[in-house]
């Protein structure tokens, strides 16, 4: 009977056992006389160790102008709490749970250069707890940060963001904070499209804060994510259109300065770079410390596309020369010496012929005074050589005069008598003077047009000349600007860390 009570008995225990919550049991052991404010640990000396990890999973965006990134993140803490051990042999082979973050100690461990508002996804709420009393917080976020932009090798440049963590409260004698690996993970990364991500280190520091008066020492961990700019985009963006603004600038010396389009065609493209400039630099932040390198060459672009516009008025002075100008450089001189040297040109007029005719009184053309108006030799209108007459006078040019018309009357006698001498007479004497002073007069005419237009060519010819020269001297120092900035913006390939991300 004893023994039948035995068994019944055992049977009815095992029963009950078999259909008992494990979990529950557990629960309710673990956390009957737990204190969540309290730290890990089993006396207060106690230093509770936190390990942080991340994976980083996508760039999400990252503001130039605000300096500020967005990144999605997979954020992981582990840490143990001795309070929080069992015996899993006790409770049905159950070696982990699940709990809540409200019914566990939880650190403040916080993104100190976070600037974004609450975040945007909810936190995982839930703890993986071991048997062993370790605990694993694995939660996505989306994280925005402060981000230091430097510009001055854009678009070729690299930019440095550090997402600093650490406790808010409690300094390395309590808690200590120590990075899961020495990169983060970036196994499950999704590339972006104006970024290449190069790396993301890990480095943990500790340093005290003056905000806080105190000389305990605050342990953080920062991830620092090494970014460079693609450059495909920004290529056709920006270089191919600034190389062609640039040559339009230097090939306005090659218009003809009779085209009339040269000061426009100078000040469209002044006003162009000033807006391109403006376009392309509105998304970089202002800095005085960290000046673009573009931004330097657009200001050097700026100046010399100005003086190309205040030369093409020089040269167009020189071109224009107003009608009676008289005075002019010597084709002698240094101008026409040195200027078809330096601008690889030779002169349109053969240099040193370039002359203009010149008559004087025995050029002019000579009249046989008994022969009337026939005495006018048929080749000497037009012609450099004079042709003698039958007297062997000259009209206007007699033994009497110096050469000087000032001292002639209108028809060419010198004084009262010969005007009286001829006054009576109707013959054809005194119509052959007429007509012999009018050639002079025609004469004169075309020396001073003939004149104007010799000085009018050495004006243009030299205009010309400085159109060349200043051609060649815009095109090299264009070229050599627009080469060296862009050997040194291509070849900056140094990054010095973690001095980059201002740390």
């Amino acid at each position: 009977m004893y023994l039948a009570f035995v068994i019944l008995t055992v049977f009815h225990i095992q029963f009950v056992l078999a259909g008992k919550d494990f979990g529950a049991i557990l629960f309710e052991d673990l956390f009957r006389d737990y204190n969540r404010q309290l730290r890990p640990g089993l006396n207060d000396a106690d230093v509770v160790n936190i390990t942080l990890g991340m994976t980083l999973t996508q760039i999400v965006d990252l503001d130039e102008l605000d300096e500020k990134i967005t990144i999605n993140v997979w954020l992981r803490q582990f840490w143990l709490d001795e309070r929080l051990r069992w015996n899993s042999s006790e409770y049905g082979g159950i070696d982990e749970i699940r709990v809540s973050t409200s019914q566990v100690w939880m650190s403040d461990i916080v993104l100190y250069n976070d600037v974004g508002k609450e975040n945007k996804r909810p936190l995982q709420k839930n703890v993986i707890l071991k048997s062993d009393g370790s605990l694993k917080w694995p939660t996505p976020a989306l994280l925005v940060s402060t981000c230091r932009i430097d510009a001055t090798y854009f678009p070729h440049d690299k930019q440095c963001c550090a997402l600093k963590f650490g406790s808010w409260t409690f300094a390395g004698s309590a808690l200590d904070v120590r990075a899961e690996a020495d990169h983060a993970d970036l196994s499950n990364f999704q590339s972006h499209s104006g970024w290449w991500l190069l790396e993301a280190p890990v480095y943990r520091h500790e340093g005290n804060y003056k905000c806080c008066n105190t000389k305990k020492h605050y342990p953080d961990v920062t991830y620092m994510i090494v970014l460079q700019r693609r450059l495909t985009y920004h290529v056709l963006k920006i270089f191919v259109p600034t190389a062609i603004i640039s040559l339009i600038a230097v090939f306005a010396f090659y218009l003809p300065p009779a085209s009339g389009e040269r000061v426009a065609l100078s000040f469209t493209t002044l006003l162009t770079i000033f807006v391109f400039n403006e376009v392309t630099t509105q998304s970089l932040p202002s800095s005085s410390e960290d000046l673009p390198i573009l931004t330097i060459y657009f200001s050097c672009m700026i100046v010399i596309v100005g003086m190309s516009c205040i030369s093409t008025v020089f040269i167009l002075n020189f071109y224009n020369v107003p009608p009676g100008y008289q005075e002019g450089p010597d084709m002698h001189g240094t101008w026409l010496k040195y200027l078809p040297k330096l601008s690889c040109r030779k002169l349109r007029s053969g240099g040193n012929s370039f002359k203009g005719r010149s008559y004087d009184c025995h050029s002019a053309p000579k009249v046989d005074s008994s022969r009337g108006l026939s005495s006018v030799a048929p080749g000497t209108h037009g012609s450099d050589s004079p042709t003698t007459v039958k007297t062997g006078q000259v009209l206007g040019c007699n033994e009497e005069a110096t050469g000087n018309l000032n001292h002639r009357n209108t028809f060419g006698w010198t004084d009262g008598a010969d005007r009286e001498r001829h006054d009576g007479n109707n013959g054809p004497e005194r119509y052959n003077a007429e007509i012999a002073e009018g050639i002079q007069t025609l004469v004169r005419k075309r020396d001073d047009e003939e004149e104007s237009a010799r000085m009018e060519g050495k004006w243009r010819e030299i205009a010309y000349m400085l159109d060349r020269l200043l051609f060649w001297l815009f095109l090299l120092v264009t070229v050599a600007i627009a080469v060296g900035f862009a050997v040194a913006i291509m070849l900056h390939d140094h990054m010095e860390l973690p001095e980059a991300c201002g740390m």
